[in-house]
């Protein structure tokens, strides 16, 4: 907790209660310092330890399927970001073309990179946070370990769990060294000048936090670090936002002011100026004397951090116990709330972090905006404040309420010793956090309107709209608190599961476009509500059933979690047309917002099903379906796929004619598709993922997990058939809609009368192939 006096490197058995500051506590006894070699032998044995013990960890926690589809989103994301710092630089060299000045530009922009990686690990509680660093360091700094040894452990530690670093340096290092192509020497360098990179600030930051641990107590040093994450946010907000407001301004005046660079702001710029030109010139040999120079750098700054960390090591600081603190007296008191309500209150006094990244950070960039964007919010009005409004909500909840129940940590038993429901608890913490956030978001939306010259009714509008919209908001992050729960986590960022963070927006998002009393409004209202009170339902039951997992485990496939999965996935296609909208009303009338909708809503489906299907059967591939079949099944469903494809070709040709340009909406598509990626691989993706991807996760879902649960429900006639079907032609584009109401009849008709899932497989691809055809014969 962060009111404790104590630290993770502390020890409190030997911390005296109260008294005058004592003497350092001796560290412990060493033997005599190993030579080189022994030290480096000690580190070797140190860093195998620990990746072995951080791959176990990653394996307790996640599937090696799951690892493998993270580092390929990882891999694609890097290989995106290093095209993209290609592509800025050829935007440079073109723009201006003297290449001092571009050459300068980069150093800049590499000096705010590493501040980024910094602040972001800073945000997340990655690194300075107490413990964040190194989660053994109090175990490591109890053996006869050289503190060389032990320094690098903690920085090998960091440089191979620092995935913010991977994003956006690496990538970017890697692109540009190897932007003429790729090359093994260029990578090399890349790769090199990234390690380099990040083992000077690695040290940079085991040094501030052990000075700031022997100077305040763990919890000081816990909520002075949430400020700075605060205050440290504005150096990678603002540059970004004065340049993306006025992008030429800004750059003319960087560009006409280069020779200023070259006195003090020169001289600190000047490292950063040797790794550029380093990156640039990699491929003509790594850049010859500025080379030299950067690795002297380097040298200088990795040996005056080893020799301060052994000072401070010498000194025993990196083992040193603050003193207990006298209790005070405490008189009689008046509390104007009591109970839950003044624990929740007390917590969020005592955590900075809570306080400055779930309400000082949103209310502070609503007013950055503001005043940045002024002019071009009182030219589109009452909408676009609703959209900052509602945006800054959003950030609220997935900091505040959706770290509610973690945050808790070990006091969840006490609170279920407690005569107090989970249900009703989740109520308590969806009014707390409800209350705190209209107190703070409606006297902005107030000020907000009068400052951008909003009339009364709009400001009225403006105030009503996020009266009503932040308590839905709110109660959705508060039960996915309480479904994706980590109670061990140490600070504020962790106390919710990965799981939890990946849906939360996705969820918030369906309540975004709720701005009118239009139809589309309304039925979006009603999913948001419908998913809101699966959501609690759910929460409720993992709450109730936390101290014992197996009841909610048992061999069986439920109703309510399958509605819940439906929700989730209409909610992905509502929150992809409706950024579709707001970003292009062109773009939202294309194919292109279902499809990426359909892909995330394929990635969670696939893993969702599976994972239930893992945690509760023996033979989980079995139990969704997968079981033998006769030939006489299967050929009822090539049989199947016939039948429904002469219906489908009618009745697109049907479509097409009466003016719905179904054919040319898959055309324009496909042309994007080409211009892209090529005609080859266009066609390979499609066939892949429309023929064999498609029809193994959507059967694997609607008819393995969907129809068992509608007949573990009751609905074993004819009624569980049609709103299994129902649901699965809701997935679909609207003109769709008939066409796979009849394939999720037929599928479901075949799985019931088999017993298995390969005959629906067979007739869904053979049904999605012949709609490629029938749409490929018309381009």
């Amino acid at each position: 907790m962060s009111g404790s006096t104590f630290g993770p490197d502390s020890n409190p058995i030997s911390c005296p209660r109260a008294g005058p500051p004592t003497a350092p506590t001796p560290g412990p006894v060493r033997a005599k310092a190993p030579d080189l070699g022994a030290t480096l032998g000690i580190l070797l044995s140190l860093c195998l330890m620990k990746a072995r013990l951080m791959w176990q960890n990653l394996l307790a926690k996640r599937s090696r399927w799951s690892l493998l589809v993270f580092a390929v989103a990882a891999g694609g994301l890097a290989l995106s970001i290093g095209a993209g710092s290609v592509d800025f630089l050829d935007l440079l060299e073109r723009v201006f073309f003297l290449r001092e000045a571009v050459r300068w530009l980069l150093a800049m922009g590499l000096v705010y990179l590493v501040v980024l990686v910094f602040t972001s690990d800073l945000i997340m509680g990655h690194t300075l946070n107490a413990g964040q660093l190194s989660t053994d360091h109090a175990y490591l700094a109890s053996l006869p370990v050289p503190p060389l040894a032990m320094l690098g452990t903690r920085v090998f530690e960091r440089v191979v769990t620092d995935w913010p670093g991977f994003l956006f340096l690496w990538s970017g290092f890697v692109g540009i060294a190897c932007r003429g192509g790729f090359a093994w020497f260029p990578f090399l360098v890349g790769g090199l000048l990234f390690v380099q990179v990040q083992i000077l600030i690695v040290l940079g930051v085991i040094l501030l936090s052990s000075l700031l641990h022997r100077m305040a107590r763990p919890a000081t040093v816990n909520n002075a670090f949430s400020l700075l994450g605060y205050l440290s946010a504005f150096a990678v907000l603002l540059p970004h936002v004065a340049i993306s407001s006025q992008p030429r301004e800004a750059l003319t005046w960087l560009f006409f002011h280069v020779d200023r660079w070259m006195g003090s702001v020169g001289l600190l710029l000047r490292p950063a100026r040797w790794l550029t030109d380093c990156l640039l010139d990699a491929a003509a040999g790594g850049g010859g004397s500025e080379f030299l120079a950067w690795q002297g750098f380097w040298l200088a700054g990795v040996g005056v951090g080893a020799g301060l960390f052994l000072a401070m090591d010498r000194a025993h600081w990196l083992t040193w116990v603050h003193p207990g603190l006298a209790r005070r007296a405490a008189g009689p008191a008046r509390a104007w709330l009591g109970g839950l309500w003044r624990k929740d209150l007390q917590l969020l006094r005592s955590d900075f972090n809570l306080l400055s990244n779930s309400l000082f950070m949103p209310i502070t960039i609503i007013a950055v905006q503001v005043a940045v964007f002024r002019g071009q919010f009182h030219a589109f009005g009452l909408t676009h404040a609703m959209n900052m409004l509602a945006a800054a909500a959003l950030y609220f909840c997935l900091f505040g309420p959706l770290n509610a129940v973690g945050s808790e940590g070990q006091a969840i038993s006490l609170l279920e010793t407690l005569p107090l429901s989970p249900s009703r608890l989740i109520r308590h913490k969806t009014l707390f956090w409800s209350v705190l956030a209209e107190l703070f978001f409606l006297p902005a939306a107030l000020a907000t309107g009068r400052y951008l010259g909003l009339g009364p009714a709009d400001q009225a509008v403006l105030m009503l709209w996020l009266a009503a919209l932040i308590p839905g908001m709110v109660w959705v992050a508060i039960s996915l608190s309480a479904i994706f729960p980590r109670f061990e986590g140490k600070v504020l960022q962790q106390r919710s599961s990965i799981e939890a963070k990946a849906l939360a927006p996705l969820a918030l998002g369906l309540a975004l476009p709720l701005k009118d009393l239009s139809a589309a409004s309304g039925m979006g209202a009603l999913t948001f509500l419908l998913l809101a009170l699966s959501l609690h339902h759910k929460a409720v039951e993992c709450l109730a059933g936390r101290l014992d997992p197996e009841r909610s485990l048992a061999p069986r496939f439920r109703a309510p979690d399958a509605f819940l999965a439906i929700l989730v996935v209409l909610g992905l296609q509502g929150f992809a047309g409706n950024v579709a909208r707001a970003l292009s009303p062109e773009a939202a009338l294309s194919l292109w917002p279902w499809f990426f909708a359909y892909l995330v809503s394929m990635m969670v489906l696939a893993r969702t099903t599976w994972t239930y299907a893992r945690d509760r059967f023996p033979a989980p591939a079995a139990a969704l379906g997968f079981r033998r079949c006769g030939v006489s099944s299967l050929l009822l469903g090539l049989g199947g796929a016939g039948g429904l494809l002469l219906l489908a070709r009618s009745y697109l040709e049907h479509l097409d004619a009466s003016g719905f340009g179904v054919f040319a909406q898959t055309a324009d598509a496909w042309q994007v598709s080409v211009a892209v990626a090529g005609p080859e691989w266009s066609l390979a993706v499609a066939g892949i993922a429309l023929c064999l991807v498609a029809p193994m996760v959507e059967e694997l879902f609607f008819r393995g997990f969907v129809d068992q649960a509608f007949r573990d429900l009751g609905w074993t006639s004819l009624g569980g058939v049609l709103a299994g079907a129902c649901f699965f032609a809701a997935q679909h584009p609207p003109l769709s809609m008939p066409m796979t109401f009849l394939l999720g009849i037929v599928t479901a008709t075949l799985f019931r009368r088999s017993g298995s899932l390969w005959p629906g497989i067979l007739l869904h691809a053979a049904y999605n192939a012949g709609i490629l055809a029938i749409h490929a014969s018309h381009f």
